[in-house]
């Protein structure tokens, strides 16, 4: 029963990833869930981070071989830039998950993580172990090659220095160790306690590549052309991994569509020895199970059977082979083809089945309404035995009629539910690995639905048991009708307004630091609240109040907001976090409560991202000298906050669009500064270059913060009066690397602030990425610094003067620092913009 029930988990999980109901598939749709159910092999893909999987490859496994396929990702790429929103780190590794997920429901394929966080970019293997907690990882995949059970494992990259990247290099390592490990009944015996059992993977192969400047393949590799044309799909499945690579679309990973034969080639690295084949000698059928060989002939007959017209007339066969399934002894694949063959079921009963609420977050406390809607478009005999959701059942008999939806409805209090959060953010991430103590979350991409419905019914006789998760359905006149999962919220809600807590002065910051209370839930609550300094635990605020019901309340209701004033002891630079805390006097017998903070990550092109997290206020105290009388002009880039940090040290900052771009309206900004990337984004940049430099010419201040590449649109980047080229390989990943100051004595380190080298102390996640390369006397170079074992490079902040201005090109990754208050990324950002020769 305990290996039942972890695979049962693993299936429900995958399975309730997808927001899109079964109603919209086509017989095409389900005629190819009926092909795949035939084949019983599996394939375990891993890699790094998102966008590492080979995205015609796992459809062309998933759906052409039929395999059951699952790309595991050690990371959730929280170190990655970001070209669609501001977001970085955590919610970035959230969207990167999400997006992952998206991709997976259109190429057929399972997600799986680990624990491990992506800290950026690594140039070695042994680096990243350094960071990693590799014995807790090694658990993590070895959990998910028990659990998976693969027949072969496919790793995307070389242990070596050809990955091009430590956490490739690492993937590829621990993949190695893992597929060894995983066989050894004496590796993390603990998981044997826990229901699994040791898994022997027939061999383990290298997906090796032609990237351009590097080609691992060779003629005596496994060569197989995957870019199949599916007629059933309508497309190549070159065409279909496009549309899934497109998903990471926080990464700027648009692809087109490819057609024609695309060969991928298989390095085996370790396992059995193979002819010809991925799978040679790995028995794909049902003969490989006990009892199983007698399922082959009803699925035959299922697929002989099958009528484009009419998937309903299969529909006795399907409930045959559900019961032969049933009747097999426990193992992961039994649960996979058990819910397979649900949802065939489903479909060509003409079962529809969804749970949805009105409202998508509630609170403990707080009435739940949730309408069950049941109907079928065929005249299969359904009768539905009983629904459950939670403690809220009905054994109501409910006979289902073509084309006559029931709708039952659902209504009990949410009690004793958990504030909505990722199981693996509720804990510090320790050495670069989240952590987390429910051993049976281990590899799952996301939490299970905050509720489930169940239900228990009959078709033909048949009985059957479905899950679905409940789920918050609404219309946009936009987009159409959505689904969108549930959200549980805590009574009070605790936000600080703003975003960036860097303050300049004593005034700055005894009118700045805003926050408000939100009241979540309908009943009446009474509470003291409270604010500390965690160095010290030192109460710097409190403040009681009572709030009662007085009429009925909208969704969220503001509380209470102020202003908190605090006085820094140190008064030359202090940071420090607040963290407020609430006492309730009723309700909860005066306990003190964690404040939670409210999350919220949307996109269209995937779910919404909603949790709480514990309210933490980082403040940073750091007197700058600057004069706030300038207006900025400002570019926005790939996802940073660099305006609202200007805005916070007192300077007018407009955003420029194409529009903005002539001449005379230039001439007011004492500096124009370009975000990371935005060369890279927005053509107009290279072809207003002109207009650029005429404002350099006559006084103005240009910066250009980092450019990944010498190319927009496949064309060559036009930036600055002179000429330089970006090398995407030069860059300083140590963030502790030593800082060489090449000018000492230049204003630009002086005025208006003084900076010296431990300014850059407490840096962040690289200090410098892809670096400028030039010899062209104009520029003049500033900082020198060096990774280990690598010679000095002095790229990363370059200055050239023209006619009566300045051009500035720099590759340290502000946009990492000026959120967390660094001081050499605010003082050099302020001395850039009022540079004077």
């Amino acid at each position: 029963m305990k290996n039942s029930f972890v695979f049962l988990i693993c299936v429900f999980l995958i399975l309730s990833n997808c927001l899109s109901q079964t109603w919209q598939s086509t017989s095409d749709d389900i005629f190819l869930k009926l092909q795949k159910l035939k084949v019983c092999g599996s394939v375990l893909y891993i890699a790094a981070h998102p966008d590492d999987e080979n995205n015609t490859l796992l459809p062309y496994l998933a759906k052409e071989r039929n395999y059951r396929t699952a790309y595991l990702s050690l990371t959730r790429g929280e170190g990655g830039q970001n070209l669609i929103g501001d977001e970085q780190g955590v919610d970035l590794g959230l969207i990167r998950t999400q997006e992952l997920l998206a991709a997976r429901r259109l190429d057929g394929a399972e997600q799986y993580f680990t624990r491990a966080y992506e800290f950026g970019y690594s140039k070695s293997w042994q680096e990243t172990f350094q960071k990693w907690d590799i014995p807790k990882i090694l658990f993590d995949m070895v959990w998910v090659i028990r659990q998976y059970q693969p027949d072969i494992i496919i790793k995307r990259f070389p242990g070596d220095t050809r990955a091009g990247h430590g956490h490739h290099a690492a993937s590829a390592i621990l993949a190695d160790s893992a597929f060894i490990l995983a066989a050894d009944p004496n590796a993390f015996p603990e998981q044997i306690r826990f229901g699994l059992n040791p898994w022997k993977t027939k061999r383990i192969f290298w997906n090796t590549y032609n990237f351009g400047s590097i080609n691992t393949t060779n003629p005596n590799q496994l060569k197989i052309q995957v870019n199949v044309f599916n007629p059933l799909l309508g497309k190549y499945y070159g065409e279909l991994g496009a549309e899934a690579r497109t998903m990471h679309k926080s990464q700027g990973e648009g692809r087109s569509r490819r057609r024609g034969e695309i060969f991928e080639y298989f390095s085996l690295t370790n396992g059995a020895t193979y002819t010809n084949d991925l799978m040679d000698d790995v028995d794909i059928t049902w003969s490989r199970f006990p009892n199983g060989k007698d399922i082959i002939p009803s699925i035959n007959q299922a697929i002989q059977d099958f009528d484009f017209t009419n998937p309903n007339a299969i529909l006795p066969s399907l409930l045959t082979i559900y019961h032969k399934i049933s009747a097999l002894p426990a193992s992961a694949f039994k649960e996979v083809k058990l819910q397979e063959t649900i949802d065939l079921i489903e479909l060509c009963s003409g079962l529809f089945l969804e749970a949805t609420t009105d409202n998508e977050a509630y609170t403990n406390g707080d009435s739940i309404h949730i309408k069950i809607t049941a109907t079928q478009k065929y005249n299969s005999k359904i009768k539905i035995i009983k629904l459950q959701i939670h403690e809220w059942d009905s054994d109501n008999l409910y006979t289902l009629e073509k084309n006559n939806p029931k709708e039952i409805n659902a209504k009990f209090l949410v009690n004793d539910m958990a504030i909505s959060q990722p199981y693996f953010l509720k804990k510090p991430i320790i050495h670069d690995s989240y952590q987390f103590a429910d051993v049976f979350k281990t590899g799952n991409a996301e939490d299970h639905p905050v509720y489930n419905l169940e239900v228990w019914l009959t078709i033909d006789s048949f009985s059957l048991f479905i899950k679905k998760p409940v789920q918050y359905k609404y219309v946009d006149p936009v987009r159409g009708e959505l689904y969108q999962p549930l959200v549980i919220k805590p009574h009070i809600e605790f936000n600080f307004v703003n975003k960036f807590n860097t303050y300049t002065s004593l005034k700055h910051l005894n009118h700045n630091i805003k926050y408000e209370i939100l009241k979540n839930s309908n009943n009446n609550i009474g509470f003291q609240f409270e604010f500390s300094q965690d160095s010290n635990n030192h109460v710097l605020f409190s403040q009681s109040n009572t709030f009662h019901k007085t009429q009925v309340l909208t969704n969220t209701n503001l509380l209470y907001n102020n202003t908190l004033q605090v006085n820094p002891i140190n008064q030359d630079y202090t940071q420090f976090q607040l963290v407020p805390s609430f006492i309730f006097d009723t309700l909860h017998h005066n306990l003190k409560s964690t404040a939670y903070t409210y999350k919220g990550v949307f996109y269209n092109h995937i779910p919404n991202i909603v949790y709480y997290k514990p309210a933490e206020n980082p403040i940073t105290f750091m007197p700058i000298q600057n004069n706030p009388q300038y207006r900025i002009g400002y570019i926005p880039g790939a996802g940073d906050d660099i305006k609202l940090a200007l805005e916070e040290l007192g300077y007018t900052v407009d955003v420029l669009t194409e529009n903005d771009i002539f001449e005379s309206n230039l001439t007011q900004y004492k500096a124009i500064i370009l975000g990371i990337r935005a060369s890279n984004i927005y053509p107009f940049l290279t072809e207003k270059n002109n207009i650029f430099n005429h404002y350099i010419n006559h006084g103005g201040n240009l910066i250009s913060q980092y450019i990944k590449s010498n190319l927009v649109n496949n064309k060559p980047i036009e930036l600055g009066p002179y000429s330089f080229k970006i090398n995407s390989s030069s860059r300083i990943t140590n963030e502790n690397a030593e800082v060489h100051f090449l000018q000492p004595n230049h204003s630009l380190f002086n005025h208006p602030n003084k900076i010296d080298v431990a300014d850059f102390n407490h840096w962040v996640q690289e200090r410098s990425t892809y670096q400028a390369i030039t010899d062209d006397p104009h520029f003049e170079k500033f900082i020198a610094m060096q990774d280990p074992n690598e010679p000095k490079s002095d790229g990363s902040l370059l200055l050239a003067q023209y006619g009566k201005g300045n051009f500035f090109y720099v590759s340290l990754v502000l946009f990492r620092q000026i959120p967390i208050g660094n001081k050499a990324a605010y003082k050099l950002l302020v001395n850039m913009i009022e540079y004077k020769r």
